[in-house]
């Protein structure tokens, strides 16, 4: 769920408030950047409940997912994106900078972390 502009963020019942980056490329033809726009396959989420920053999401399609498993490329079969950082954050501890999204064929499966970590306080 999106709001405009100086409307209050809606929650979404029994999760809270995500909050996203208005610069992800899957927003830009809304806010007038059609040269930006690019369709959604990942973004980054961060959510809060009550006023308080309760969690971090990455959020992939199955599509881009499952194309790690057949990718020639091994930039593409073992993907880091970057995650724009806070200076600080509430409450302290360590934040990721960055996500990875990968295919292991040894071990037959997909593996999706939050790397990058760095001490916030």
């Amino acid at each position: 769920m999106a709001a405009p502009p100086g409307a209050p963020a809606p929650g979404i019942p029994l999760t809270g408030v995500h909050w996203i980056d208005v610069r992800s490329p899957e927003l830009q033809k809304m806010f007038g950047k059609p040269d930006g726009f690019r369709t959604f396959t990942t973004t980054f989420i961060y959510g809060s409940w009550a006023g308080r920053f309760t969690f971090l999401e990455p959020m992939i399609t199955r599509a881009h997912i499952l194309a790690k498993k057949t990718a020639t490329d091994s930039a593409v079969r073992d993907e880091v994106i970057p995650v724009p950082t806070a200076p600080r954050y509430s409450p302290d501890g360590y934040y990721p900078s960055a996500y990875r999204i990968a295919w292991d064929a040894n071990a037959r499966e997909y593996r999706i972390a939050l790397t990058q970590l760095k001490w916030s306080n």
